[in-house]
């Protein structure tokens, strides 16, 4: 739900239990069982991240509550967690689903969990990248009433989802070498186009992270004093 580098608990629950849910009974169950609220706060002003596991606040206008909506719903359809691993899968998955399309925003998250991935388990980022290929993905679409009360399978179904294959598989049989090899090399361009973004970002992102941490710490300093009023 949030834009990395934030890393959050894994489910507790496992998302393939969900099937016959709507999407949003499964958004809601997700939300809560991972700590986001009822809500998921996708309306709050501000929203609790993390930076190397130091604690800090970002902002959350409007388009970043928008794309976080499509994004954790691609958590609930694919049944990647919400650690550091599951997002670096998910941002694959939606890179080879097509992409973030016209959210801006979206690219933001999508390029630092695909370098992320790349670091960290670059085999299992690119079978989660292999999965998304062929698969469609929620952005550029409407997150409205009508698609909330559809059921996961279903939506599933119409977004041509795939399983997961085992671990020691990376492509269906019937992919044929050409589009392996078509695959590969994708990646290999987003796995580069992803370490250049974060290259260039990294100092923006640390400049907002520690403005965040400053105005958490503010906000302790201003409740203790409060509260030490309150007492005296």
């Amino acid at each position: 739900m949030s834009i990395a580098p934030h890393a959050r608990p894994p489910a507790s629950w496992p998302l393939a239990e969900l099937p016959a849910h709507t999407l949003a009974q499964a958004r809601k169950r997700f939300s809560t069982d991972n700590g986001f609220g009822v809500d998921g706060g996708y309306d709050a002003p501000f929203q609790d991240a993390e930076l190397a596991g130091i604690p800090y606040r970002t902002p959350n206008p409007p388009a970043r509550g928008a794309v976080l909506q499509r994004h954790d719903l691609h958590h609930v359809l694919t049944g990647y967690p919400t650690d550091w691993r599951g997002e670096a899968f998910i941002s694959a998955w939606e890179l080879g689903s097509g992409g973030p399309s016209g959210m801006l925003f979206a690219w933001t998250i999508v390029l630092f969990g695909i370098f992320t991935g790349i670091v960290g388990d670059p085999v299992g980022t690119f079978r989660a990248f292999v999965r998304g290929c062929g698969s469609d993905n929620l952005y550029g679409t409407s997150v409205d009433d009508a698609l909330m009360q559809r059921s996961v399978s279903g939506l599933g179904q119409s977004l041509r989802v795939r399983a997961e294959l085992p671990r020691d598989q990376i492509w269906h049989p019937a992919v044929t070498r050409r589009e392996r090899a078509q695959q590969l090399m994708t990646f290999a361009i987003w796995a580069a186009t992803a370490s250049a973004y974060v290259a260039f970002a990294s100092p923006a992102v640390v400049v907002l992270a520690v403005g965040g941490m400053l105005a958490r710490v503010r906000e302790r300093s201003a409740a203790c004093c409060v509260l030490q009023a309150c007492a005296s």
